[in-house]
């Protein structure tokens, strides 16, 4: 595994903790969220493959450092919001992908 993939899996075992910490129930819910992070890092990584993934990799960079504390929640909506600004439709899948950091 690359570490850019291991940095994927990362983000998307921790988010899944992260939302699943306050849920009971079945683990349904669990591979769900699991699998909506999943497809979206694959989307945001497919949708900017051509600028050599540049944008995608300052994007995971930017959750390690919001994971790690060295750069806030606003920190990181700002810059993502000027990395997407001509995609919309990533953007509104980003509201509920970051929601589970905000638990932390």
């Amino acid at each position: 595994m690359s570490g850019g993939e291991e940095d994927i899996q990362n983000l998307t075992t921790g988010l899944a903790k992260l939302q699943t910490t306050s849920e009971v129930g079945g683990g349904d819910t669990k591979n769900t969220k699991v699998d909506d992070a999943y497809r979206f890092l694959f989307n945001v990584k497919e949708r900017f493959k051509d600028d050599n993934n540049d944008v995608f990799n300052s994007f995971i960079d930017n959750l390690l450092k919001l994971k790690s504390g060295s750069k806030s929640m606003n920190e990181v909506c700002h810059e993502t919001t000027i990395q997407f600004r001509e995609h919309p439709d990533l953007l509104l899948e980003f509201a509920p992908f970051l929601a589970g950091f905000s638990q932390e």
